[in-house]
């Protein structure tokens, strides 16, 4: 009977992408390869029957994750607290030089501080994201490059346009 074989088959899809589902094969490319540097516990795959498939718990990823993430807004704040300072630290000069020739130099001074902070943090926060990234224990080299971009071009956001907002909000504010 047709209507008996078509069946079947939609349940045997259907249970195949259930199977891939549960071990976190569905999104693995055709050209992606498991990570060297991959750690998991080696079971029987119910997909294809290999023997060598490596497998990371799902609760112990998901643990990792959250941790590097924890760390990496740790590091935004960090960021967002030295543009604070820094506009802090102007705020004060300015006060200090209040009608005299020099109070040009409380902008020029503090801009110049903020191009060394904003380079040195970025030197800083690279070594450790990558570490993160490994942390964090991605199957596949997409999954990983794709978590090490995603944490330091959010960080990147914050660290090269946080200045820039407040300096708009200052200025917005004087107007």
């Amino acid at each position: 009977n047709l209507h008996t074989a078509y069946r079947r088959q939609r349940q045997m899809c259907i249970r195949d992408r259930y199977r891939a589902a549960t071990w976190g094969t569905t999104k693995i490319a055709d050209e992606d390869f498991i990570r060297p540097l991959f750690r998991g516990i080696f079971r029987r795959s119910p997909i294809d029957d290999d023997l060598n498939d490596p497998h990371f718990t799902f609760f112990m990823k998901y643990w990792r994750v959250l941790v590097s993430s924890l760390i990496v807004i740790l590091a935004t704040g960090l960021a967002i607290g030295a543009t604070v300072a820094n506009f802090v630290l102007r705020y004060e000069l300015a006060k200090k030089w209040e009608g005299k020739d020099e109070i040009i130099w409380a902008a020029v001074i503090t801009s110049i501080i903020n191009i060394f902070l904003i380079y040195i943090k970025d030197l800083l926060v690279r070594p450790v994201f990558k570490w993160l990234t490994r942390f964090e224990n991605h199957k596949t080299e997409s999954e990983f490059e794709f978590s090490y971009i995603m944490k330091f071009y959010s960080y990147r956001f914050f660290n090269l346009f946080g200045p820039m907002s407040v300096s708009y909000t200052h200025l917005r504010a004087h107007e």
